[in-house]
């Protein structure tokens, strides 16, 4: 057999009335040679074709850069971005341009910056957060292009770089510039935290196309609208108008456009369009496999018109006007009754463009023989309609296949010239009483008899048989549940350093005592943060850095002055220098304080299940500053060491509680101390044996 694309690619070109002439011929028997193995190609050619993977619609909405990229046409309403056709900086900011796509859209109906939707104002500045300024600014601005030719440039990239000029207008691509104006260092990894890898995406009404109806090129979703600009479009399959508009292919395009407007009941009330299309190509994808996709999202086939045109076939069931019975069925090739049950899919598993999924693809409620599920467990067959929007839709299409898949009959029939009379024919009931066979069947297949001399003898047919029912819909019991979709708010702040504590510790220098803060906090959470300190005189506006080795737990500060305030803060920050908040400050001051503070008081430890609650009132001193806790597992003070939470901060004369928790099975002791600022404690209290649980 020809190669079904270039046959019919052939048989466009050509001129239709030799298509005719030849099918008269063929009817009065003469000898057609040249038509042997061609299979009536233009109502059957996409079955025929192998099936190549096929682009979700989320492949469509990520931004890339590359030398040569795929042109992308779309259709019906999309969320898309594109590859970078521009970008460079300029006084700060980032500027690119997107190409959004090939020929001319609709419009654009929402912006998008990252997971954000914003909103622009007339100048295309963005007026959402986290993209406006204290003052009412913005730190970004969208412009766009729909595609028309000619367009008009943007005139910021024409006035800022002098290689743009006003030809430069990208005429017939739909365009998306964006420029990131200039924050701080710190603003800009909280703003645009992916830097120029910024997404941009946009939710836009794709290709304006003809209505076949009335002949007006606007924006539309109905499938058969979609379907027939494809094949004429010069980025499609391109086929010449005309073939599509011989009066009786122009009937059938016009059947085929109310067939796929016509209204359908939802379950949660309402009505729909019984077929429509939205998604994108790739100019790079052969056409074929484009065609296919689009036909399988609205149950429709091409078939040729004996005046030589071509048209769409997505008709409803309907009662045949032909009857094939004994007389006319010379042959019984194959017959099958049913499927084997052990052979047979009960679950039929799709998946659609989902526009509550960020338009992305999603799962559908399963079609399933609950019944043969729980005899034989889910033996599953997965089914892709990537370019039907809506989940009744996909289920209307998951019913047809069931039927399509699970026939009453299946059979393979040499039929006598009446057979001819089948040509772009969906359905025929067929009457064989030898069987109790009397059903109307769906033509898969039919292809030309052609005997010894290159007689034509009749037609081969394949066909299922394929009741009203397969058309017939209810709503509250097929159309099922579709799958909730959850957006989830994902926490991308930095966490904030936490075991955060400040001593101060002295060395000698000079011959004199000096003071240092001794900082300390727990491990970073993730090897990609790190920590960073500062410290000031409370009397200062200005902090000072404070060195943090890379994966150290503490720091010191420089040298301090004793009886000067101090504040001290941490803070996490990212590989790309996006900070936590601070931590709130501590307030110390450096005293060269020999005394010690009083001891604390109303000391208590009560144990449970895995940790002690300790609770203790700090001495009434001026010098008070922190109370120190160590712990041990025997009854010897020299050898204890320092819980985790110590030392704690806290007023004098106030009553002072934390929980020791993480703690094994095990007998324990504790030492609690008050210090003053220069790290001298007093005596221990202790709480004697604390068993724990």
């Amino acid at each position: 057999m020809a190669d079904p694309i270039t046959w019919i690619a052939t048989i466009a070109a050509a001129s239709l009335a030799t298509t005719t002439v030849a099918a008269n011929a063929i009817f009065w028997g003469v000898t057609v040679a040249a038509y042997a193995g061609i299979s009536v190609g233009l109502s059957y050619a996409t079955s025929l074709l192998t099936r190549q993977s096929e682009p979700r619609p989320e492949d469509v909405q990520q931004s890339t850069r590359q030398n040569t990229a795929a042109r992308m046409r779309h259709y019906g309403r999309v969320k898309v971005s594109g590859p970078w056709l521009f970008a460079a900086t300029k006084q700060g900011s980032f500027r690119k341009v997107i190409a959004l796509a090939h020929g001319e859209i609709d419009a654009i109906e929402q912006y998008w910056i990252d997971d954000n939707q914003v909103t622009l104002n007339e100048s295309g500045f963005v007026q959402t957060d986290p993209y406006l300024t204290s003052l009412g600014g913005s730190r970004c601005v969208i412009g766009s292009r729909l595609g028309v030719t000619p367009q008009a440039p943007f005139d910021t990239l024409v006035d800022d770089f002098t290689a743009f000029t006003e030809d430069h207008r990208g005429d017939g691509i739909a365009l998306l510039y964006a420029a990131q104006l200039p924050v701080t260092e710190e603003d800009y990894a909280d703003i645009f935290p992916n830097g120029i890898n910024t997404l941009y995406r946009v939710v836009l009404r794709g290709a304006k196309i003809k209505n076949p109806k009335t002949d007006a090129i606007v924006w539309d979703d109905n499938g058969t609208s979609v379907f027939r600009d494809y094949m004429i479009s010069p980025d499609g399959m391109r086929l010449p108008e005309a073939a599509l508009t011989t009066p009786q292919a122009q009937q059938g395009w016009e059947d085929a456009f109310d067939r796929s407007a016509e209204p359908v009941s939802l379950k949660a009330g309402g009505t729909e369009e019984r077929y429509r299309l939205w998604g994108s190509y790739s100019l790079q994808e052969r056409p074929a496999d484009v065609a296919a996709r689009m036909l399988r999202c609205i149950d429709g086939r091409i078939v040729p018109t004996p005046d030589g045109g071509v048209t769409l076939d997505n008709a409803a069931w309907e009662e045949p006007d032909i009857v094939l019975d004994e007389d006319s069925i010379i042959d019984i090739i194959e017959l099958t009754r049913g499927v084997d049950l052990e052979q047979r899919p009960n679950t039929i598993r799709a998946t659609f463009l989902d526009p509550d999924a960020d338009y992305a693809t999603g799962d559908a409620d399963p079609w399933e023989d609950a019944a043969d599920v729980v005899a034989r467990g889910v033996e599953p067959i997965d089914i892709s309609f990537p370019m039907a929007p809506s989940h009744g839709q996909c289920r209307r299409l998951m019913k047809k296949d069931w039927y399509r898949r699970n026939p009453e009959w299946a059979g393979r029939f040499t039929v006598n010239l009446k057979g001819l009379a089948l040509i772009a024919k969906r359905y025929v009931r067929i009457q064989l009483a030898t069987f109790g066979i009397d059903h109307v069947f769906q033509i898969e297949h039919l292809e030309f008899n052609i005997g010894q001399g290159g007689i034509l003898l009749g037609v081969v047919l394949d066909a299922i048989a394929m009741p009203a029912a397969s058309d017939a819909w209810s709503p509250a019991a097929e159309e099922g549940d579709k799958p909730v979709t959850t957006d989830i708010e994902e926490n991308t702040s930095v966490p904030v350093p936490t075991g955060f504590t400040v001593t101060i510790e002295r060395i000698v220098a000079g011959g004199q005592n000096v003071p240092y803060a001794l900082l300390e906090f727990d491990e970073p959470p993730a090897e990609s943060l790190s920590v960073k300190a500062e410290y000031k005189a409370t009397a200062d506006s200005e902090w000072i850095p404070i060195s943090v080795s890379s994966g150290a737990t503490e720091a010191q500060s420089p040298n301090l002055s004793d009886g000067t305030e101090y504040e001290f803060q941490i803070w996490h920050v990212t590989s790309r220098n996006r900070p936590s908040d601070r931590t709130d400050p501590i307030v110390i001051t450096p005293t060269a304080d020999e005394t010690a503070p009083d001891p604390v008081t109303g000391v208590s430890a009560t144990p449970s299940t895995g940790e002690t609650a300790l609770e203790w009132t700090t001495p009434n001193n001026g010098n008070f500053s922190r109370t120190v806790i160590r712990r041990n597992t025997a009854d010897d003070e020299g050898t204890a060491t320092e819980i985790g939470i110590s030392p704690v901060y806290g007023p004098a004369s106030t009553i002072m509680d934390l929980v020791d928790t993480g703690l094994a099975a095990d007998d324990y002791y504790y030492w609690i101390y008050a210090a003053n600022a220069s790290g001298v404690e007093s005596t221990a209290v202790a709480t004697g044996v604390v068993t724990v649980t």
